[in-house]
C-alpha cells in the first residue's frame, strides 16, 4: 500500500513497475513516482513535479499499453508528457511544450 497517492495509476509493460500520483498539501496532484513491485517506498523514484500551482497531473496508460500517459492541465493549457511502458526508467519526454491557450 502506498499511504500518500492519489487516484490514477499506471503499470509498466512488464508489471515490474508501478507509476502513481501524490498530491501536495492543497490535495491537487503534482507529483508522479514509480515504485519497483514488492519494494517499499524507500525505493521510490520521483519521475516527475509540476511546480505551477495552476496544474494538476493526470496518469493513464494509453490503450495499448506501449505508453504511460501524464498530463498536466490547467483551466486552458495542457502538456502531455511520454514514457515508453518498456522502459519505465526513462525520462518522460513532453510531446510539444505547453502554450498559454492550448489544449
Amino acid at each position: 500500500m502506498i499511504e500518500r497517492s492519489y487516484p490514477g495509476c499506471a503499470w509498466s509493460a512488464d508489471a515490474a513497475t508501478l507509476f502513481y500520483l501524490v498530491p501536495d498539501d492543497l490535495n491537487r496532484p503534482w507529483q508522479v513516482w514509480r515504485q519497483p513491485a514488492g519494494h517499499s517506498a524507500a525505493a521510490d523514484v520521483l519521475v516527475l513535479e509540476e511546480a505551477d500551482p495552476r496544474f494538476e497531473l493526470t496518469l493513464e496508460a494509453s490503450r495499448s499499453g506501449e505508453l504511460i500517459v501524464i498530463t498536466a492541465a490547467s483551466r486552458d493549457t495542457t502538456e502531455v508528457a511520454l514514457i515508453p511502458a518498456g522502459d519505465p526508467e526513462r525520462a518522460p519526454a513532453v510531446v510539444r511544450l505547453r502554450r498559454r491557450g492550448t489544449e
